[in-house]
């Protein structure tokens, strides 16, 4: 909020100036005099102008992790998710240039990254294969305890578990348990 106040605050200012300055025209003009231009304030609006843009998909962002972390990974639609920050990651990726300068837009960029690939994990773990011996192999890397299956097991939770320092050995897990998955069917099928 502080930045969108230092925002709406920087452009009263800079309307304030160009307003000065088209009063100032009609006087210059009597004296036939050319009116000065300032190359700086154009500069300076079209800063206060790409910053909004970057600290409105921030506040977006933060909106929408309000709603998502209170979602349980188990009623997660890692698609619908997924989709959401695709369209998040579009947006920032589409922006000027410029603002890749400024350290908001390397941080949202980075937490919308890491966004989509933590779902990409989770889309894993949400396999059919997975057991409670894989879950406590999860556990025991991570260094966390918690319960998979909990009413309180949420996406904040999953998040702050750090999976994707992990990723290696979960994708080779989930690998493994879909084979094992594989092999407990082709033997029920023999049985």
């Amino acid at each position: 909020m502080k930045a969108f106040e230092k925002l709406q605050e920087f452009k009263a200012n800079t309307i304030d100036l160009r307003e000065r300055e088209e009063s100032m025209k009609f006087g210059l003009e009597i004296f036939d005099i050319e009116p000065i231009h300032y190359p700086e304030l154009q500069i300076v609006e079209r800063e206060i102008s790409l910053l909004s843009s970057i600290w409105e998909v921030k506040e977006e962002w933060d909106k929408k992790w309000e709603e998502w972390k209170e979602i349980r990974f188990c009623d997660a639609d890692i698609e619908e998710l997924g989709n959401d920050g695709e369209d998040f990651k579009a947006r920032i990726e589409k922006m000027d240039k410029e603002l890749k300068e400024w350290g908001v837009y390397n941080y949202q960029k980075q937490q919308i990254v890491q966004f989509t690939d933590t779902l990409t994990l989770l889309e894993q773990l949400k396999t059919e294969a997975m057991r409670e011996r894989h879950w406590k192999d999860i556990r025991f890397e991570v260094k966390a305890d918690f319960d998979e299956n909990s009413e309180d097991f949420t996406l904040d939770k999953l998040f702050s578990l750090g999976l994707l320092a992990h990723q290696g050995f979960i994708y080779e897990l989930v690998d493994n348990a879909k084979k094992q998955l594989r092999i407990e069917t082709d033997l029920a099928k023999i049985e």
